[in-house]
């Protein structure tokens, strides 16, 4: 295998790219996600809290789309989300909205990380644009 093979073989476990619906796995745990807000609108759904689980979602395709990051359970978000500036709260949410159902469009950059302490999931999240994350 060649250098080459090796580093796209790391950025293919450290990263996945998702485009429409899906769930995420304990065994994404820790990784990039990519997301596109081009095509669709859609959803990408967290496994149930347990302590230590992570994942960072970035916006890797800019649109006019909806992704709304979701967890099984019931207003299990907490903390301070900011859009271009202005703090967001999302303390007992069950859903965020990155683009155009937030208020404003995703640009490529934007980005929600989430952890879990094993009865729900700590975040922290930037959008560029006011109201592109809520």
């Amino acid at each position: 295998m060649s250098r080459i093979q090796n580093v796209q073989l790391v950025f293919d476990t450290l990263n996945a790219q998702v485009a429409a619906a899906t769930t995420v796995s304990v065994f994404d745990s820790g990784k990039i996600i990519r997301y596109s807000n081009g095509a669709a609108a859609y959803a990408i759904t967290l496994p149930a809290p347990v302590e230590g689980l992570n994942y960072r979602f970035l916006c890797s395709t800019a649109g006019t789309n909806t992704v709304t990051i979701t967890n099984p359970g019931v207003d299990r978000f907490f903390g301070i989300l900011q859009a271009a500036g202005a703090q967001v709260a999302c303390s007992g949410k069950n859903n965020i909205a990155m683009g155009a159902a937030a208020g404003a469009a995703a640009v490529v950059g934007d980005y929600l990380y989430v952890i879990s302490d094993g009865t729900g999931w700590f975040v922290e999240g930037f959008g560029q644009n006011a109201g592109s994350i809520a």
